[in-house]
């Protein structure tokens, strides 16, 4: 006799906790009142211990949004897309995330996605044009790596994973994922230097130590992998060796993507600060106008060698607040108080990418989108919106990040940094 076939099971609606729903009115008035700041901290709070609820990362995406947080925006929507694949509109605001904080492959296979999930989509045309750009870029991309082919292409993710895994504080990941990708390939240096990045960040100073060796070991004077060794002697108190390896760094003409910074980043962990500011200067020199000239974290070092040897004519008001990411200072500063804010600070290091976001990624944009960004960027509710629906509510998320991207300057990253014991660090990843 023929079983009975089972009736398949009908998936579980579990109804919103209480409290849940309390707090989430909470970071709605937050977020009604503009109080964006102190919305991002509860949401944070509330991802954390609701990981699986999309109403919370649905008001993160928009709250993100509203900071300019290109990588908390990041973080939001790749959390909600995982809690539900069918939130196709997001996809393309993601992908545009993904080239503005450095990880065009990312991008690349996040726009492939949307395609081949929704090909007749109403952003469909503006997508198909970002990925051909994407796409132009990518042999050279590769050729950085050393790798070329779908397969090489699949290790530049991997690479890329690595990175945002860095960004997003999550060490024990990029570690992960590093290994996996130097087990295909076991010879790139810059997933080496990261993964130098992701054992030190979680105090791991003789393994990542170690992965230096292996790094110098395919490329003498890699900037990056000199910078990373100097630093790590000096966490574990080899400062005579450390020197060494600085003055090998000073010497190296070897490229680099923010050279100047992995420069005075070591020199600063020495306390070299006469030859810290000597790179400074030679950074304004070589890039008055690129990334030698307007780091915001390579000014606020300067500013602290500086004060250290009393020199303190070189602290002026445009130094403090250049480094704090203003573009213009403001009209009677307190010049005392960013100094004093320079001598508490020591060292804390943010990276930001510098890859330069595709033309085709601002295409069918407003024109109010070409405006300078502000400080707290644009309310989510003037932009294009979708729904996602949970039950007895309704979030809705913004799906558009280019205005933020369009801006000439970014607003700091959140929860990238780790404390070592004794020395604030900020750990910056290696871009190729």
């Amino acid at each position: 006799m023929a079983k009975k076939k089972k009736a398949p099971k009908r998936p579980v609606v579990r109804p919103t906790p209480r409290r849940l729903l309390d707090r989430l009115d909470a970071a709605d008035e937050l977020m009604r009142r503009k109080r964006w700041p102190e919305a991002q901290d509860l949401l944070a709070g509330l991802g954390r211990e609701y990981p699986r609820e999309a109403e919370v990362w649905g008001r993160l995406v928009n709250v993100t949004y509203a900071l300019n947080d290109m990588l908390g925006y990041q973080g939001a929507a790749e959390r909600l897309l995982a809690l539900d694949p069918r939130e196709h509109d997001l996809r393309p605001a993601l992908a545009t995330a993904y080239v503005h904080n450095g990880l065009p492959t990312l991008a690349l296979r996040t726009l492939r996605e949307f395609l081949r999930l929704a090909p007749d989509h109403p952003k469909a045309r503006d997508v198909r044009g970002l990925l051909a750009e994407l796409e132009r870029g990518m042999p050279a991309l590769l050729a950085e790596l050393g790798v070329e082919g779908e397969a090489g292409l699949k290790l530049a993710e991997l690479h890329e994973e690595v990175q945002s895994a860095l960004n997003q504080g999550d060490y024990a990941r990029a570690r992960q994922v590093a290994l996996a990708a130097l087990r295909q390939k076991a010879d790139i240096p810059a997933v080496l230097n990261n993964l130098t990045q992701a054992y030190a960040a979680d105090g791991y100073l003789e393994e990542a130590l170690a992965a230096t060796d292996r790094v110098l070991a395919l490329k003498p004077d890699n900037i990056h992998g000199l910078s990373n060794r100097a630093r790590l002697l000096a966490l574990l108190g080899r400062f005579e060796e450390g020197r060494a390896v600085a003055r090998r760094m000073l010497a190296s003409t070897a490229g680099a993507v923010g050279g100047w910074l992995k420069r005075a980043e070591a020199l600063s962990y020495l306390g070299l600060d006469p030859e810290l500011l000597d790179v400074f200067a030679a950074g304004r020199r070589a890039e008055p106008d690129g990334e030698g000239g307007h780091d915001g974290m390579l000014w606020h070092l300067a500013a602290v060698a500086a004060l250290h040897l009393d020199r303190e004519a070189e602290v002026d008001r445009r130094t403090c607040l250049r480094a704090a990411g203003r573009a213009e200072p403001r009209r009677g500063a307190p010049v005392e108080r960013c100094r004093d804010r320079h001598r508490r600070a020591g060292i804390a290091a943010e990276r930001r990418p510098r890859w330069r976001v595709p033309q085709a990624a601002r295409a069918g944009q407003d024109a109010e989108r070409e405006e300078q960004c502000e400080e707290r960027g644009p309310s989510p509710a003037a932009h294009p919106m979708s729904s996602v629906r949970r039950g007895r509510r309704e979030t809705r998320y913004t799906t558009t990040p280019a205005q933020s991207i369009s801006c000439t300057r970014t607003a700091s990253r959140r929860g990238s940094e780790r404390e070592l014991p004794g020395v604030g660090t900020g750990f910056h990843s290696e871009f190729s």
